[in-house]
């Protein structure tokens, strides 16, 4: 039996480095310190045609580094704030560089994610993962690589994250622990 989705919440996963923050129901992930990675994992395997967004809630963003692995993030060791997906193949977007906006992501054949800025057509691409199984479910990463960085993963066109106030991450600690 195929599950639906659709009405899905979507959230990043609760595993993920201490160099990352989450906000509001782990849908927002603000990389705040250096550390050794800031992979964040979909919170559930994609769906074959499944659209996923994921906006850019800070406009000092320039490229989204995304990826796609077979490997369930329940099963890494996370110890020393460290996954190690050394065998997770990454591709790149770069964002329009003067709005906030998102990239639609949407799996496609067998192991392909098919991205585009926004809903244009014009700018659509296919990406093919080949160290990756069809037969196992697929896990969309995100990796948040610049200091700084803030994205919102959702199903929905817009954004419901507004900003990260400076006051409130000052009372947390540096690097940020759980």
């Amino acid at each position: 039996m195929v599950q639906n989705h659709e009405h899905d919440e979507i959230s990043f996963h609760y595993w993920y480095p201490s160099s990352i923050v989450m906000f509001e129901k782990n849908t927002v992930a603000f990389r705040r310190w250096e550390g050794k990675n800031g992979v964040c994992f979909m919170n559930r395997p994609l769906q074959r045609g499944e659209e996923i967004l994921v906006h850019r809630t800070s406009l000092s963003s320039k490229i989204l580094k995304f990826g796609l692995t077979n490997r369930d993030p329940e099963t890494l060791n996370w110890s020393d704030d460290f996954a190690d997906l050394s065998n997770v193949q990454y591709h790149e977007k770069t964002w329009s560089p003067n709005e906030k906006c998102y990239i639609r992501f949407s799996l496609s054949g067998n192991t392909s994610l098919t991205v585009s800025l926004d809903d244009s057509q014009q700018d659509l691409q296919v990406f093919s993962f080949e160290n990756v199984s069809a037969n196992v479910p697929l896990w969309l990463l995100i990796d948040l690589f610049e200091i700084g960085d803030v994205y919102q993963i959702s199903k929905k066109k817009t954004s419901t994250f507004q900003n990260i106030s400076q006051t409130y991450l000052s009372f947390w600690p540096w690097p940020f622990e759980r």
